[in-house]
């Protein structure tokens, strides 16, 4: 690795950090131990990272992330970091073994985070990050595939991006009784949408939009997470 492609690598890690682990406390975990990390202190982890090839083995190194919530659930983050998304038979055997040693349930998520940017691809159900996280998913396997590139902003508080809530089963059969209908005749995000992945939304769950427009003023929706 070049002197240059180095230097942009660790700018992507320290600017990203927080944006992921605001994703994270987004998603009620608890971040507070890697919060005010210096860029110096983040670099020194990139080097036992690479030095320990952590990129490769179920390990945690220094620059990986593991946080829990109130319900015990679990969300690792692995830094894999190629420059691009590979599905490969490494990989495969990588994310099997991390939920093997890490003992990872199906209430749990595992984020591998690579270098350029996923960009999302509505209705493309072959492209390799769907197909690859979906294999998983049959599985009772929750994992969701990042570019650093993806992280470098905060897409829930861009000024386009409307509040996103995710809705509990309570809360969902309300909607559903107020409005008379089934849950299946709600609007749909896919699990694909970048909003659904910075939730951690998974199929069947339902998320409340709250949306503002300056013609029609604020306007409450329900999307139905589909694949």
């Amino acid at each position: 690795m070049s002197i240059n492609d180095k230097k942009r690598l660790l700018d992507y890690i320290y600017r990203s950090r927080e944006n992921l682990l605001d994703m994270l406390e987004n998603r009620k975990y608890n971040t507070k131990s890697y919060r005010n990390i210096s860029y110096d202190i983040l670099a020194s982890y990139h080097d036992k990272h690479e030095q320990g090839k952590f990129s490769t083995i179920h390990e945690l190194s220094p620059l990986d992330i593991s946080v829990k919530n109130k319900d015990d659930s679990q969300i690792i983050v692995k830094y894999r970091l190629d420059e691009k998304f590979k599905n490969s038979g490494k990989l495969k055997l990588l994310v099997a073994s991390m939920f093997n040693e890490h003992k990872l349930k199906k209430e749990d998520t595992l984020i591998i985070l690579v270098v350029n940017a996923i960009l999302p691809k509505p209705n493309n159900y072959y492209n390799t990050v769907y197909t690859f996280c979906e294999e998983f998913r049959i599985q009772d396997k929750f994992v969701q595939v990042f570019g650093l590139e993806n992280l470098l902003i905060n897409i829930s508080k861009h000024s386009f991006v409307p509040k996103h809530i995710i809705l509990n089963d309570n809360e969902v059969e309300d909607v559903c009784n107020k409005y008379n209908i089934n849950k299946t005749n709600l609007h749909k995000i896919l699990i694909q949408d970048p909003m659904a992945k910075f939730l951690g939304l998974r199929i069947g769950q339902v998320v409340k939009v709250n949306s503002c427009n300056p013609i029609v003023g604020y306007s409450t929706s329900y999307k139905l997470c589909v694949n």
